[in-house]
């Protein structure tokens, strides 16, 4: 992992059981609509990695996920 995926690791686990929207993550890591594509690749290559699980969410503005730490058993 690099320092912007540790970084999101770290956004996720503070925010604990109750995740992250797409959108807070992006808010949180300052990322303008050019960034935003390359961290939802970053999200999707961390959750096919087994470290962290996405929800959908459809909300009235649109559609995004919530992201979580994956629990091991």
């Amino acid at each position: 992992l690099d320092e912007t995926d540790r970084q999101i690791i770290q956004l996720i686990t503070k925010a604990a059981d109750a995740g992250l929207s797409s959108g807070e993550l992006y808010a949180k890591l300052k990322a303008d609509e050019a960034e935003q594509r390359t961290l939802r690749n970053r999200l999707s290559r961390l959750e096919k990695g087994g470290l962290i699980t996405s929800e959908d969410i459809d909300k009235a503005g649109g559609h995004t996920r919530r992201w979580k730490i994956k629990k091991t058993a």
